[in-house]
């Protein structure tokens, strides 16, 4: 997906719809964004300086024209494709990875089943410990 002219778009089309996206943003400007769209309609955008704003998010100061990864979670909704765009020279990304993360099925951690597995642990540990002495 180059740009040729060096400013303009380039889009890429998800493999079906997602909400998280990581990669590795180099050059991290003020006129580069990201913009998330859900077919025809951008329902996100994040721009560079979005990115530099979180600096602290990502452990160390970001200034223009760093190279971070980023992980970017788009609350609200999934999208289908991203596009790149930069209205200079320079915009790149590398190691795109993408997922669609269900908030819900996190939250059915059955903690009775994983207390008493815990337990259960604990009582081998006492018993191996007995037999030992």
């Amino acid at each position: 997906m180059p740009l040729t002219g060096g400013t303009g778009s380039a889009e890429w089309d998800s493999p079906g719809t997602n909400n998280y996206l990581g990669l590795f943003w180099g050059s991290i400007d003020a006129y580069n964004s990201l913009q998330f769209l859900d077919g025809v309609n951008v329902i996100g955008t994040v721009t560079g300086n979005d990115v530099i704003a979180a600096g602290g998010a990502f452990g160390d100061r970001i200034g223009a024209g760093s190279n971070r990864y980023v992980n970017l979670f788009l609350s609200g909704g999934s999208y289908s494709s991203v596009r790149f765009v930069s209205s200079s020279w320079a915009f790149e990304v590398d190691n795109l990875a993408y997922a669609s993360f269900n908030r819900i099925a996190f939250d059915r951690v059955p903690e009775p089943g994983t207390l008493a597995l815990l337990g259960l642990g604990l009582v081998g540990v006492g018993l191996s410990r007995r037999r030992k002495a």
